[in-house]
């Protein structure tokens, strides 16, 4: 992998993913992968996607975090969060003049930012070409019924996107419409003059995958290939986590006299050797590619509503139950458009139980016209190679910056 020191003719590309979270990271990953052969690379970030972009390979700068606050029950703590901006206001400078310093240091020949609204900004001020990859132009507030929380909403949202728009192209990773996962999030946006450029989701996630799709749930469970089998990949920010999993691991346990059952806790730091708990097969971490199987093999996933996680569900067309972030307005909207499409049933966590929980799933594996959906679904989001499409966007860029400063 490329480092970002110049050796021969190939362009520097600098790639600013946020970091909360793995999701951000995991769907640059590939996208890097591909653009390796062509480019220099080196990131910033921070957090869990700064641990997986190392984990991965790849040279990456540590920035200082900008995230919202969190409450004790893993949910997104909206007053605590409002209450702190002077301080997310101060590192997002922090994080611009970080960005600045980087760029003109290194000089690259390209900016791409990953939903980082500072790489545009330092990319802008700095005079380097930049393209935004994101499916969130603005930011959802807790879904509540409040009139003045929406205006709020509207008004946050429209006043982000006069910054997104300094943008030279705006590449969004879903399906194009009707079935952007992602439309909460990015409609009713006056100011960008950029056209969405839809190119699909990252990948069709079915690289390095193990041949038999199968093989990870029938070694673990040899003496049984009757029951149907129900995979838990719990993900998302350390603290979102922490208060789900009790209640997630307790429905599995429930739930496995009846099912095959795997759970990943999705900690990036931790080991990915499975171990029992009961009839329960645990991975503290389960690598990417093993994920990728276990929703291939199984009959229904249960996690949360992140777009990566959404757009990994489909490719394994497989229905699923949705466990949006508490207070989480970009995953509450996924979730709900998963909904509409036929696919998936959203939980709210505050109210749920290991028993609800279990209810719930086994009342979706029972729901033939689900797996018709995602069936269908899935069938669009095949059509379109994502990563190729953004690659080719960003080859043409850099391609473009590179004649401009004649290296």
């Amino acid at each position: 992998m490329a480092t970002g020191n110049r050796i021969g003719s190939y362009p520097l590309l600098h790639v600013a993913v946020y970091g909360s979270g793995l999701g951000h990271a995991a769907r640059m990953i590939p996208l890097i992968n591909v653009l390796a052969d062509s480019f220099e690379i080196y990131c910033t970030s921070w957090g869990e996607g700064l641990s997986l972009l190392k984990r991965n390979g790849l040279e990456c700068v540590e920035v200082p975090p900008v995230d919202v606050q969190w409450g004790s029950e893993g949910r997104m703590a909206f007053k605590r969060t409002v209450r702190s901006l002077p301080q997310f206001y101060g590192s997002f400078g922090v994080q611009i003049i970080r960005e600045i310093e980087l760029i003109r240091r290194r000089k690259p020949n390209l900016v791409i930012s990953d939903s980082r609204l500072s790489a545009v900004v330092a990319a802008y001020t700095s005079g380097v070409p930049r393209l935004l990859i994101t499916n969130q132009m603005r930011v959802n507030l807790p879904p509540l019924k409040s009139r003045m929380m929406r205006i709020l909403e509207r008004i946050n949202g429209e006043s982000l996107a006069a910054f997104w728009n300094a943008a030279d192209a705006t590449i969004v990773p879903d399906l194009p419409p009707p079935y952007t996962i992602s439309e909460d999030s990015l409609q009713t946006l006056r100011l960008p003059r950029n056209r969405y450029r839809y190119v699909g989701f990252f990948g069709n996630h079915t690289h390095n995958l193990t041949s038999d799709p199968d093989h990870l749930f029938e070694s673990q469970f040899k003496d049984d290939s009757v029951r149907k089998k129900v995979f838990f990949m719990i993900s998302g920010p350390t603290a979102s986590r922490k208060s789900l999993i009790p209640k997630v691991a307790r429905a599995a346990r429930l739930l496995s006299q009846e099912f095959r059952v795997i759970l990943s806790k999705g900690d990036p730091t931790a080991s990915s050797e499975p171990k029992k708990d009961g009839e329960v097969m645990v991975y503290d971490w389960c690598p990417d590619h093993e994920v990728q199987s276990l929703m291939r093999s199984c009959d229904l996933i249960v996690s949360r509503a992140g777009h990566e996680t959404i757009s990994k569900v489909i490719f394994a067309g497989k229905p699923a139950v949705l466990i949006p972030i508490p207070f989480h307005g970009e995953q509450w909207g996924n979730a709900q458009k998963c909904e509409r499409l036929g696919f998936a049933r959203s939980i709210d966590q505050q109210s749920l139980t290991a028993e609800s929980l279990a209810s719930e799933v086994r009342s979706c594996i029972q729901d033939c016209s689900m797996l018709k959906s995602v069936q269908r679904i899935k069938e669009v989001a095949m059509q379109l190679d994502g990563i190729n499409n953004a690659a080719m966007i960003v080859k043409w860029f850099g391609g473009m910056a590179q004649r401009r400063n004649g290296s």
